[in-house]
């Protein structure tokens, strides 16, 4: 038999000298997101052969950036032109204007100047309306415009006609005001002749600018004679209403269902007078203070009481008819003996001679309708 093959020879024996390659980074590992376990440690580097010489330590793994999650970006590369400044970058843009000439920049803005100026000289001229037609016009006065307007008002030059030709008169009456005091019938005369000389103004309010009037007195003085008027005013009304139908022989001329109706005009008249008068009690303390500052002596109390004791004849009138006409009507009458004791209390006197006999009547009639009932 031929002999076997001879074995193959060994593997070269690297050199004491030679270095081994470095074992290639093992790929960067993804820290898990959820779990936040910091990453496994990198694993040991194969053992050298024996008789080679130390090397250099191989480079260390890339850092891990933690906290990013699986989709975690890497590190950007480092800048290649790191180590250059900005302060080099602008200094070589400051150089490069420098370098530049100054003298195009002024030659350039003085032909565009020059241009311009004969563009405008070209030019037409603005027409009249523009804003520089209206700045030449002249400003005017607002005194001019105001002398203009009166000049050609009517209405300013009767208020100046009046001032003319009345002025002596309204100086006089200013006067007059000024010095004016008394009571309640002086007052009315004085002025009801005050108003029959300012009602002949054009313009009463624009006449009196034109002097030194008393407008605050005058003003008192108004407000005091409207008052008198108005409370005497009152007082005759309920007179005369009292004297035209309480006449015994007018409400003997009534049947039933017309003195129903006067006994309800009677309250009516009432209903309208007494909240007009309480409330000028209510104010008569401030008004009497008021019109003593201008030595006006009014006496409100004893207008209102004159009011007060006229409202006695609207229940006279109303007790006569209730007795004449609706004396069996207890309804009615007891209507009317409340409206009774109501003036009694409104007015100052309250029921007194004949009123009072009127009222005992209607209380005796009431026992009599009531003692018929029970019965």
């Amino acid at each position: 038999p031929p002999p076997p093959p001879p074995p193959p020879p060994p593997p070269p024996q690297p050199s004491a000298t030679a270095r081994a390659p470095p074992p290639p980074p093992p790929p960067p590992s993804k820290p898990n997101a959820t779990s936040g376990a910091p990453p496994p440690p990198p694993p040991p580097p194969p053992p050298r052969p024996a008789g080679s010489t130390a090397g250099p330590p191989p480079p260390p793994p890339p850092p891990q950036r933690l906290g990013l999650g699986r989709g975690g970006a890497p590190p950007p590369p480092p800048l290649v032109n790191a180590g250059i400044s900005k302060t080099r970058g602008q200094s070589k843009v400051k150089s490069m204007f420098q370098k530049k000439s100054k003298e195009i920049v002024k030659l350039f803005q003085q032909t565009m100047r020059d241009q311009m100026k004969q563009e405008r000289k070209g030019m037409p001229s603005k027409t009249p309306g523009t804003s520089q037609a209206r700045e030449a016009r002249p400003r005017i006065d607002p005194s001019d415009v105001k002398f203009e307007l009166e000049s050609k008002s009517k209405h300013i030059a009767k208020i100046k006609e009046d001032v003319a030709e009345q002025g002596e008169m309204l100086r006089t009456l200013a006067d007059a005001i000024k010095g004016f005091q008394g009571a309640t019938e002086p007052l009315l005369v004085f002025v009801a002749d005050m108003e029959s000389k300012l009602h002949g103004l054009s313009d009463e309010n624009q006449v009196l600018k034109y002097f030194q009037w008393p407008q605050a007195k005058m003003d008192a003085l108004r407000e005091s004679s409207s008052l008198a008027q108005e409370l005497r005013k009152m007082a005759r009304a309920l007179e005369a209403w009292g004297s035209q139908r309480a006449d015994e022989s007018v409400l003997r001329g009534l049947d039933r269902y017309q003195a129903a109706d006067l006994v309800g005009q009677a309250v009516h008249e009432m209903d309208k007078i007494q909240p007009r008068v309480e409330k000028i009690m209510c104010e008569a303390k401030t008004v009497q203070d008021k019109f003593s500052k201008f030595k006006i002596e009014l006496k409100v109390e004893e207008l209102i009481g004159a009011v007060k004791n006229g409202s006695v004849s609207l229940a006279s009138a109303a007790m006569r008819a209730a007795l004449l006409h609706l004396s069996e009507d207890k309804t009615q009458m007891l209507k009317i003996f409340k409206f009774a004791f109501r003036v009694h209390q409104f007015s100052v006197d309250g029921l007194q001679g004949e009123a009072c006999d009127l009222f005992r009547k209607l209380h005796v009639q009431l026992q009599s309708l009531s003692a018929t009932e029970v019965a």
